[in-house]
């Protein structure tokens, strides 16, 4: 990148020296102003590394964008809905707290929940249906 930098700053310089010493025109023409624009580009390069983050952050080094635990568990398990689900809300599953969310008609806190489909993080319920006996 330095190179990049150095090469276009130099061009810049040295487009508008022939410009100036060689045509000899007091108005600038296509070497005058493509100069300049090579200068500003190659000083741009030098200011735009100040502005961009080159750090990674990735899992290697113990950064992670969400857990990686396995819902799959809970499919078909009855809990209690601790939040009102509109749609998204929590439940109390198997004595752990869930981040659930609703399929269907919101649903009432203290009201019995399925878990009836598990996507990677998200769970989604259903008011649970009365069993007849």
């Amino acid at each position: 990148m330095k190179w990049l930098t150095s090469f276009l700053v130099a061009s810049g310089v040295f487009l508008l020296l022939f410009e100036l010493v060689i045509v000899g025109s007091s108005d600038f023409s296509v070497a005058g102003v493509s100069g300049a624009l090579l200068i500003i580009i190659g000083l741009g390069t030098i200011m735009l590394k100040h502005l961009v983050l080159r750090t990674e952050i990735g899992s290697d080094k113990g950064y992670h964008s969400a857990a990686k635990e396995d819902y799959s568990e809970y499919l078909g398990q009855t809990g209690v809905a601790l939040t009102v689900l509109r749609p998204a809300g929590a439940a109390m599953v198997g004595n752990k707290r869930l981040d659930v969310v609703s399929v269907g008609d919101f649903i009432d806190a203290d009201v019995s929940i399925q878990v009836i489909g598990v996507e990677g993080s998200k769970i989604m319920v259903e008011k649970k249906r009365r069993q007849t006996n």
